[in-house]
């Protein structure tokens, strides 16, 4: 078994490389269909959708989350959102 190059533990992208593993995070949209296409999938509501979400918005998606999870469609629970930058 040939070794992997790397593991990238989060990722939007939507192409897996050939020589490492890729955890790819869930978008909004995805989200919102329940859609799970990758062998490696996690989720999470992230920071800067709270700006344009509204309440009902969010509680739906945590529920979407939660069923998904419960289901075993998700590898992980995760979105911080620690890589926004904000002009100083």
């Amino acid at each position: 078994m040939k070794p992997l190059s790397y593991l990238d533990i989060h990722t939007h992208g939507k192409r897996p490389y050939e020589d490492a593993v890729s955890v790819f995070t869930l978008s909004q949209e995805e989200l919102d269909h329940g859609q799970v296409e990758r062998p490696y999938a996690t989720a999470g509501i992230h920071p800067w959708w709270l700006e344009e979400l509204d309440p009902g918005q969010i509680e739906s998606l945590k529920n979407q989350i939660l069923k998904m999870a419960d289901s075993g469609k998700l590898w992980g629970i995760g979105e911080t959102g620690i890589d926004r930058t904000y002009p100083e």
